[in-house]
């Protein structure tokens, strides 16, 4: 409003000025008395004053547009300075809510990994500390039965036979209860190469391969990442493992095993040709201590394909399953993408 009221007092002005400056010329022209019939001089004024008086009445013409302009210029730098300053605020406002909310997100990180520690803790410790106990009962109920054994009846033996394999299952449960509690404890990471894991597993699973005269198939080359060695022999073997126990009775085992490029990564498979697991039993193979198989099929507690999930998961990755019940099995995982790939060492 400070602006427009400017621009009309400036027109004002310099209109002003146009007519005295006509009149004047008049009067010194013709010795008119003064007169506001500004056309009536611009026709009688004499050539020379007819001139000035449009260079004049131009002068102001073209000083109240550049007025005019550098008006809308002002009024256009007010405008942008205060957006600026309203988007300033707006941007200091966002930071604060980001940087609270990132605090509470540290604060809510920190708190999960301490109820994590103390869980796996837990674990450790109940594990531990119950197997010895178990493991006591196991050993003094096989110690009675022997020092009765002529006083027991068949019954009684049945009896006490079923007492120590639950004890002993029981102990089973808790060992392995514990291994998965220490599953991905190591903390050390180096470059691993897969194909150094893949032999190392393949040799712990010499005799199972020999006795079930398994089929084994590789690729000529695994990728190198970075990871845990031990870790990932591991993975390797409960998968081969696994394929070896649940293997069809119609036919020899095969397994292959192999693995393909990705964008961010490594895709690794293992396919077998076994009993196969229903599609709707895929999410539930990875939990720990379910058993997919009627009790006393195959031995086991259900906790191999839980490790494993840790183990991939552990390293970046994810794992899934693809099957048909009674044709076969494919574990796939991904890994990321870290160094080229290298020739596998078989033993």
């Amino acid at each position: 409003m400070v602006l427009l009221g400017k621009r009309i007092a400036t027109a004002v002005f310099f209109i002003s000025i146009c007519i005295l400056a006509g009149i004047g010329w008049n009067i010194v022209s013709n010795g008119a008395a003064p007169s506001f019939d500004v056309a009536g001089y611009l026709t009688t004024a004499p050539p020379w004053a007819t001139l000035v008086f449009t260079i004049i009445l131009a002068t102001g013409i073209l000083l109240y547009s550049f007025d005019v302009y550098t008006g809308f210029l002002v009024d256009a730098l007010l405008q942008r300075k205060e957006a600026l300053k309203q988007l300033a605020l707006e941007r200091d406002g966002l930071e604060r809510r980001v940087e609270e909310r990132t605090s509470h997100l540290k604060a809510l990180e920190q708190e999960l990994r301490r109820t994590n520690n103390e869980l796996e803790q837990f674990a450790y410790v109940a594990s531990h500390d119950l197997r010895q106990p178990l493991r006591m009962v196991s050993s003094y109920l096989g110690m009675i039965e022997k020092q009765l054994d002529t006083q027991l009846s068949n019954d009684t033996k049945i009896y006490f036979g079923y007492a120590i394999d639950g004890a002993k299952k029981m102990d089973r449960l808790i060992k392995d209860l514990l291994e998965y509690s220490r599953t991905g404890k190591s903390g050390e990471t180096d470059t691993v190469s897969l194909g150094g894991a893949l032999s190392d597993a393949l040799t712990n699973l010499t005799i199972s391969i020999r006795e079930s005269g398994a089929e084994i198939s590789l690729a000529d080359t695994f990728p190198t990442i970075r990871g845990d060695l031990m870790e990932l022999t591991r993975l390797f073997q409960n998968l081969i493992g696994n394929s070896l126990k649940y293997r069809s009775p119609d036919r020899l085992p095969k397994v292959d095993i192999g693995w393909g490029r990705q964008q961010n990564g490594y895709l690794v498979w293992v396919k077998d040709n076994g009993i196969g697991i229903p599609s709707d039993q895929h999410e539930r193979a990875f939990m720990i201590f379910q058993r997919l198989v009627p009790k006393g099929a195959y031995e086991g507690s259900g906790i191999g394909l839980a490790i494993c999930k840790k183990l991939v998961e552990r390293h970046g990755g994810t794992i899934w399953i693809e099957s048909v019940v009674d044709d076969g099995c494919t574990f796939f995982f991904t890994l990321p993408d870290e160094l080229a790939p290298t020739h596998i060492l078989l033993c």
